[in-house]
């Protein structure tokens, strides 16, 4: 589980105490780094701006 939200940019917690169970919790980008590239509008585009 680690491994593959670490992958994405995310991160795992876990906390755990003797009697009293574990928890787990995770946080992951919405938009991974990657992704956020790729989704930039390349320069010049016109398209969108004919409005």
């Amino acid at each position: 589980m680690r491994q593959r939200i670490r992958g994405v940019g995310g991160h795992v917690e876990v906390q755990s105490a003797p009697g009293e169970g574990t928890s787990v919790g995770a946080r992951v980008p919405a938009i991974t780094p990657g992704a956020r590239e790729q989704r930039k509008r390349p320069t010049g585009d016109s398209t969108l701006d004919r409005r």
